[in-house]
């Protein structure tokens, strides 16, 4: 993860929730975060994506972390039980970003994602 993949992140949120009062300050602190959790870009995003879905408000740092490192341990978990190697298989859709999101906002996809690994 960049800075500009977080400030990717930031982007998408701050467009999720309109009426979020998100200042310099706000944003510096979770970039700062983001970096420091070593999480990927994709996972960030999709986190965010699924607070979306279910918070009426801006998450906190923690909320937002938290649920990041749920979709990666369900990412190692679906990875170790999976034959996935074998078959080719794409990750479940509930732990994959929708096709064209990750080029959307972080300008790229991920290439763990289109080989089918996490």
């Amino acid at each position: 993860m960049t800075e500009q993949d977080a400030l990717s992140v930031m982007r998408y949120m701050a467009a999720a929730w309109p009426r979020a009062e998100v200042t310099p300050e706000t944003v510096a602190i979770y970039v700062m975060h983001m970096l420091r959790s070593r999480l990927a870009a994709d996972v960030l995003l999709l986190a965010a994506m699924r607070l979306v879905e279910t918070s009426i408000f801006w998450p906190s740092v923690a909320e937002l972390l938290a649920q990041a490192r749920q979709i990666e341990a369900q990412r190692a978990g679906y990875v170790l039980t999976s034959n996935w190697r074998v078959w080719g298989e794409r990750l479940p859709e509930d732990l994959a970003l929708p096709a064209g999101l990750a080029r959307q906002w972080l300008g790229y996809e991920p290439l763990a994602l289109e080989a089918g690994d996490s």
